[in-house]
């Protein structure tokens, strides 16, 4: 294959990775405003989810503590009932500090319940806080989504037809040419080639000397910029 040839592919091979990398920036940047609007959309699902659980273990623990109540207020009207059947002053003194306690631990235990309760109150107004601010940013995601889904689709488009016509475009480069221009490729931002004009690199933005710009103008020989590394080409190859 002819030199001048080779310089050909890679010129248009350089043209080609620019288009990509360009049209995947854009892939990127283009549906900021959305990605950032899905982005608050989740961070209050997340909140949504973390309330019902919260919300799920006050139940359980009020339940809990309810069970426990009554448990205890069982007792304690049993120790009230062998209270009214004891005649021993001494017994009996023992048994109403008993039955002291035992009120003392009921009242804890509703103390700890209207906590509970209390906690509930805050936690459901937080969840239907949570599950509005939930709709309204999944409804901001829908409509920032409609303003670039069409442009996203045609640029998906785009890169695919790009992408094919580049691996097309490799196929028919000799296979040391093509590998050396992916070596420096992936070490220069993912660009393998550089356009000399006016004997200036434009990828570095370097003079290089007027003798090898001519050569490459002319298409006689496979370069590299000696500062940048790139593989050099021209726009009109010697034309």
């Amino acid at each position: 294959m002819m030199i001048r040839e080779q310089l050909s592919q890679l010129l248009d091979l350089g043209k080609k990775d620019r288009q990509l990398k360009e049209l995947r920036e854009k892939q990127k940047t283009l549906p900021q405003k959305a990605n950032e609007a899905k982005s608050a959309a989740l961070d209050a699902s997340v909140r949504e989810s973390n309330l019902k659980a919260h919300s799920k273990e006050l139940e359980l623990k009020r339940a809990q503590l309810d069970l426990e109540t009554q448990t205890e207020k069982g007792n304690l009207r049993k120790w009230e009932a062998r209270a009214d059947k004891i005649k021993g002053e001494r017994e009996y003194t023992t048994l109403m500090s008993e039955i002291g306690s035992q009120k003392k631990a009921i009242s804890d235990l509703e103390t700890r319940s209207l906590q509970v309760m209390q906690e509930q109150d805050k936690i459901k107004k937080d969840l239907e806080a949570a599950q509005k601010a939930l709709a309204a940013a999944n409804t901001l995601y829908q409509e920032e989504w409609s303003k670039v889904e069409s442009d996203m689709n045609a640029l998906s488009a785009e890169l695919a037809a790009l992408e094919q016509s580049r691996g097309e475009l490799s196929k028919s480069m000799q296979p040391s040419l093509f590998k050396r221009y992916e070596q420096i490729a992936s070490k220069r931002a993912g660009l393998g080639v550089a356009v000399l004009s006016k004997e200036i690199c434009q990828a570095c933005k370097r003079t290089v000397p007027p003798e090898l710009y001519n050569r490459v103008a002319k298409g006689e020989v496979l370069e590299s910029c000696p500062f940048c590394q790139r593989l050099l080409v021209t726009e009109n190859l010697g034309a």
